[in-house]
């Protein structure tokens, strides 16, 4: 069995495609844990709407403010074989996890980092209609080392992956953006390859993402971008059905968006240089071996402040400081020490 972690905040109508698209998988062993990040009533109101005993929703009851949060808090109460981790506004194809599962056995690996299409915008397609704008697709041939030396968005979003219950467990909670300067979604995934994760990257395509906060001047984190109707009918519609839209679009396009995937650069003469000596594929075998991130060292050289993109894209998103959150291991414990004390009120 597959128990999917849904971190969720904010957005009831993302959130209800998002589990939609879950309960469309051609693949029906698994079950979903819903963690809501401080969420209002809505979100509930939503779940239980669908009506699914497969989803088992747990509300935090402080803000986190990040997905590293409730994601930490979903693997402590994770069961079954193997987790797999779900943002709230993404949407899997409906044979999304019998391929990642597939692919894991006949690789014999244990962590799969799929493949997805992201789109800004919509645009006006001849013979599809008003369709989403697909500017970026993972690449194949990714290599290991490159959660390391390259940009976390050559990885993203994590709603792609599929990982063996037992390696996740090994590798640990995620880590806030607050106590490093890398993306706490890249700091999981080094930690992975670390605890000597073999990974399946080059499936078929099988997530979609829709970058809504670009679709509006302010670049907010809102409820008001609601889901493009084009989403409800790919849930309808076979994966191949909608990888083969997804081609045509792309067609048109005379280019693809520049996401900046080479190892991201400081500013000055000095971070350049430090970052060309620290941040390579000699520096990522060190970085395997002795957990020593030439990454970190080069922002400590330049004097830039821990946590500084995290508590951005928190302020700018959904306007909360993410100072204000307790901590990973502290909520994970009072929600663990929760559920033991219901469970044993009901024996």
């Amino acid at each position: 069995m597959v128990t999917f972690i849904v971190s969720t905040y904010a957005l009831p109508s993302w959130l209800e495609l998002a589990l939609r698209s879950l309960q469309s998988q051609d693949c029906s062993d698994w079950k979903a844990l819903v963690i809501g990040d401080a969420c209002g009533p809505e979100t509930k109101s939503v779940i239980a709407a669908l009506n699914d005993e497969r989803f088992q929703y747990i509300n935090l009851p402080e803000r986190m403010g990040e997905q590293a949060g409730p994601n930490s808090v979903g693997l402590a109460l994770a069961e079954g074989s193997h987790i797999a981790f779900m943002n709230h506004d993404d949407v899997l194809l409906p044979d999304h996890l019998s391929i990642a599962l597939a692919t894991m056995e006949t690789e014999k690996t244990n962590f799969f980092v799929g493949r997805a299409a992201v789109a800004w915008g919509m645009l006006e397609y001849p013979s599809l209609g008003n369709v989403p704008n697909f500017e970026w697709i993972t690449p194949k041939g990714r290599k290991p080392y490159e959660t390391f030396k390259r940009s976390h968005l050559l990885f993203e979003p994590c709603s792609s992956w599929v990982v063996e219950r037992t390696l996740a467990l090994r590798i640990g909670a995620w880590r806030s953006s607050l106590l490093g300067h890398r993306a706490s979604i890249q700091e999981w995934l080094m930690r992975a390859w670390r605890s000597d994760a073999c990974f399946s990257f080059d499936a078929p395509l099988t997530v979609l993402r829709f970058n809504k906060q670009f679709a509006t001047a302010s670049g907010s984190y809102s409820e008001s971008i609601a889901p493009p109707k084009w989403f409800d009918a790919c849930l309808n519609a076979s994966a191949r059905q909608t990888r083969g839209q997804i081609n045509c679009i792309r067609a048109g396009r005379q280019r693809d968006r520049k996401l900046g995937l080479p190892r991201p650069l400081p500013k000055g003469v000095l971070g350049r240089t430090a970052s060309y000596l620290m941040v390579n594929r000699l520096a990522a075998n060190l970085y395997r071996h002795t957990g020593f991130d030439g990454f970190e060292i080069v922002h400590t050289l330049i004097r830039s402040r821990k946590g500084a993109l995290g508590a951005k894209l928190s302020q700018s998103r959904t306007g909360f400081d993410l100072t204000r959150a307790p901590s990973i291991p502290e909520m994970i414990e009072r929600i663990s020490t929760k559920k033991c004390s219901h469970s044993k009120e009901e024996e």
